[in-house]
């Protein structure tokens, strides 16, 4: 017993040391991670939409166009029905804000049924 004790008497020094200096080495992490601040943004958005026929493609793609942070939309008819079109709608941009082009696109009366591509630009800022 006494021999378990010492050697825990030498071992907890030694751990305060390693606590100590791995905590120091954390904040180092810490303030370096606060220095640089990631910025993802959207550049290329495709989705599989269907969309009523009353609505013409070139009227969708000038009000998404219109959307903060799109630069270019290219709309495509993939299938005709009686009263609907399947479109595919290719949106590219700088930061392409994902809610609000859902938020455009469902009051246009036009349906997002899945997203088919993304396209993500990572950007690292220093202050």
């Amino acid at each position: 017993m006494i021999k378990k004790l010492q050697r825990n008497v030498w071992l907890l020094p030694l751990l305060g040391l390693l606590i100590s200096s791995s905590s120091k080495s954390n904040k180092k992490e810490k303030n370096e991670n606060n220095q640089k601040k990631v910025d993802i943004a959207i550049r290329k958005l495709i989705l599989d939409a269907l969309k009523p026929r009353e609505i013409s493609i070139i009227e969708l793609s000038k009000t998404l166009c219109n959307v903060e942070g799109v630069l270019d939309v290219n709309i495509t008819v993939t299938e005709v029905d009686a009263r609907t079109e399947t479109v595919k709608i290719t949106i590219l941009g700088n930061n392409i804000d994902f809610e609000k082009i859902s938020k455009v696109v469902e009051s246009c009366g036009v349906v997002i049924r899945s997203i088919d591509e993304v396209g993500v630009h990572k950007e690292v800022l220093r202050k």
